[in-house]
């Protein structure tokens, strides 16, 4: 099965990639995708390498299910 990649991700979760998901550190939501989609398991991994959810905290709950939902498409993806 084919790695999960950018453009095979639903549209729900790519939704305004350009638009900084972390505030406090300027981090984009694309960057905090490709960040899951490399490897990132957890919230603080993405967190060491994006430096999101290092300020006031605000973007966590948003990374958090980002997290989950492309965890969840790799399981499937994995086991298709």
């Amino acid at each position: 099965m084919p790695e999960l990649s950018l453009e095979s991700l639903p549209e729900t979760i790519t939704r305004n990639l350009s638009r900084n998901l972390c505030v406090c550190y300027d981090v984009p939501r694309q960057e905090v995708i490709e960040c899951i989609l490399q490897g990132a398991s957890t919230w603080e991994e993405v967190s060491d390498k994006t430096y999101a959810c290092q300020g006031s905290g605000c973007c966590e709950r948003q990374v958090k299910r980002l997290v989950e939902q492309i965890n969840e498409l790799k399981a499937q993806n994995s086991s298709d």
